[in-house]
């Protein structure tokens, strides 16, 4: 068997190269209970004062009012002197000046800050890429952040538009509504009494003239007329059924059987139905309830309280 001599002095030299790597490492910070970590290099954010790099103990921004960032990314919405910006988190950088009103975290490489009731959109470098900002209702609690590379715009009280990650306009600013749907990654918008439903490519989906549209996170597209009859669709716009109900009871007087049904609908509306579960009612009520056997007091909402007619089991209107 081979035995191993080690040296004095080889043994003295890996003791010293120890030592001297320990001394490089820098001291680990213990953050207090109103700090936090930001980014990838170790700065810290002090809540609601500064953002400080402990390695070299040097604060980078002070008095800041606050700082709001996603955990995923490097790039957060800082506020100081009321104003807002964004701020690289690795590095402490400013990416653009501190003059905007607000701000919204990015999406798709996207983010949008206001000044002025005018927004204006910006890469992940801080660069500007409108030169004139585009008009935003100042009273609106919408918020600004791009999806799939595009972002809603309200210009002006209920006219709505979209535009994409080159700021220009793929739907003009004149829907009276446009929301998405993030499950099935459509948009509807209504223009006049015309609702619309796009995918996420704007291929139409479907279009025609109703009351309202719905699209339901599971269950697909719910289509309501302006009587009040609901329809659902798929996805693709293909009608599943022709009316549905969200549920339907029997109407009882002191615990008798009337013969009369209340249905709902899916936004919650209801009317009156024979014992053949044919509406006899469009469904514009809120309650519909039994006088007697064969009087029904339908109720409709109202801000001012509720009132409404009584109905005969016909579904008639009694004078």
């Amino acid at each position: 068997m081979k035995k191993v001599i080690i040296s004095l002095s080889v043994i003295t030299a890996i003791v010293l190269t120890v030592l001297a790597c320990s001394k490089n490492e820098p001291e680990s910070h213990e953050l207090a209970y109103d700090e936090w970590e930001v980014g990838s290099n170790g700065l810290i954010y002090k809540t609601g004062d500064r953002i400080y790099d402990p390695k070299r103990n040097q604060t980078i921004i002070d008095d800041i009012d606050w700082l709001q960032y996603e955990y995923y990314d490097s790039i957060g919405v800082l506020a100081k002197n009321g104003k807002r910006t964004y701020v690289n988190l690795n590095t402490g950088k400013l990416l653009t000046s501190l003059t905007y009103d607000r701000g919204w975290f990015f999406r798709s490489n996207r983010g949008v800050m206001e000044r002025n009731d005018s927004l204006f959109i910006f890469n992940r470098s801080g660069k500007r890429l409108n030169k004139k900002g585009i008009p935003a209702h100042g009273n609106t609690i919408y918020e600004y952040i791009f999806n799939d590379g595009k972002l809603i715009v309200e210009t002006e009280p209920n006219k709505f538009g979209m535009i994409d990650s080159t700021t220009r306009w793929v739907m003009q600013p004149i829907y009276d509504q446009l929301e998405h749907d993030w499950n099935n990654q459509l948009y509807s918008c209504k223009l006049g009494d015309v609702w619309t439903v796009y995918n996420y490519d704007l291929d139409t989906i479907m279009s025609g003239k109703w009351k309202n549209i719905t699209i339901d996170w599971s269950s697909g597209i719910i289509a309501t007329e302006t009587n009040g009859m609901e329809h659902l669709y798929n996805y693709e716009g293909e009608m599943i059924y022709k009316v549905i109900y969200r549920s339907i009871e029997e109407i009882l007087y002191n615990d008798e059987p009337t013969g009369c049904y209340v249905y709902t609908t899916y936004n919650g509306k209801c009317g009156l139905m024979d014992s053949n579960y044919r509406p006899l009612t469009a469904p514009q009520f809120v309650e519909i309830t039994a006088k007697s056997r064969g009087i029904f007091f339908a109720e409709f909402g109202s801000y001012y309280g509720e009132f409404g007619v009584l109905l005969n089991r016909n579904g008639q209107t009694m004078n």
